[in-house]
């Protein structure tokens, strides 16, 4: 079988940032049942991968739309296909629409058209050890071991392999000191690219339902962009924060109110962790959203309060309240 004309694309990746990313290739099967918590299983509810990587697109895609933070931050090479920058998709046996850069076709597989990227940035996040060895077969004139164009594939769910040629005759095509950039070029399409090919569609399909591809492209929203507004700035810069912050209270309650004062001298002594700690509990998430909070993060004066009392919050207000 050769992956150039029918074989899975990139499979939606999330990473952790305490975790070491991972990839493995997910079953050719179609309307294979998972499981995708504890809260169906209890409920004995099953949907198909299909299914929920269709949904997972549109949830991450909605929280966009209203402006609201996930905290999750997704691979590169998952981000590269939201923005379309690995090119343009169609599916397979149809004629490309200029209008959707993704065939609204539920069952047929996508296959690469033009514009073709290679994501090597991409794959050394993605797969560290494989991306270093590709550099050493590009590096070393004697690197080659009897390799042949081909890619071996395992479902997620059977210990059966099988091998997918990375070409035409792949199996049949040795790799060489003459041919071994494309034998390297190949893999990274591959593995970055071509490894899944349903999910990655239901998941593109079901993202671009809420926001158009072509939105993200006519604003020339970057991979680094697109993370920022999904997740916000993992940095938090006190004095940003100030220069926004809105006062509600008697009518010398201001910046320069000494109880303002104070606080904010108190927070810009805190650590990192400490910092998210008090923007989570003054707003309910612990990064900063890359056009500031809305609405506006604000100080109010406690008026009713005692004077020893401890300051309050109301998250949905982005509002903290001192005495």
């Amino acid at each position: 079988e050769d992956f150039c004309e029918s074989t899975p694309i990139a499979r939606p990746i999330v990473q952790s940032p305490e975790d070491e990313p991972t990839d493995r290739p997910s079953s050719p099967k179609r309307n294979k049942e998972v499981s995708t918590n504890s809260l169906l299983d209890l409920l004995d509810l099953k949907v198909t991968g299909d299914d929920f990587c269709q949904f997972f697109g549109r949830m991450i895609a909605k929280a966009i739309y209203d402006q609201q933070m996930l905290k999750m931050p997704l691979s590169g090479v998952l981000l590269a296909h939201i923005i379309g920058y690995v090119g343009e998709y169609q599916t397979a046996g149809v004629a490309p629409d200029p209008k959707s850069p993704v065939s609204k076709s539920t069952s047929s597989p996508l296959v690469r058209m033009t514009d073709v990227v290679f994501l090597e940035d991409e794959l050394m996040d993605l797969d560290s050890s494989l991306f270093k060895s590709l550099q050493w077969i590009d590096n070393n004139p004697e690197g080659i071991l009897d390799n042949t164009f081909t890619v071996i594939s395992k479902a997620n769910t059977s210990k059966v392999e099988k091998e997918v040629n990375l070409c035409k005759d792949g199996d049949k095509k040795d790799v060489t000191e003459a041919n071994k950039l494309e034998y390297i070029k190949l893999l990274e399409q591959w593995k970055t690219t071509f490894s899944v090919n349903s999910l990655l569609a239901k998941f593109l399909n079901g993202f671009w339902e809420i926001i158009p591809q072509e939105v993200i492209k006519s604003n020339h929203i970057t991979k680094a962009e697109l993370d920022l507004i999904m997740n916000g700035k993992a940095v938090i810069d006190v004095e940003e924060i100030r220069a926004y912050t809105i006062f509600q209270g008697e009518k010398e309650f201001s910046d320069n109110h000494p109880q303002v004062i104070q606080m904010w001298q108190i927070v810009r002594e805190f650590d990192e962790e400490d910092k998210r700690l008090f923007l989570f509990f003054v707003t309910g998430t612990s990064r900063v959203p890359l056009d500031g909070y809305d609405p506006a993060f604000n100080i109010t004066q406690g008026l009713g309060m005692q004077c020893d009392s401890l300051p309050r919050a109301h998250t949905c207000f982005n509002q903290l309240v001192l005495p």
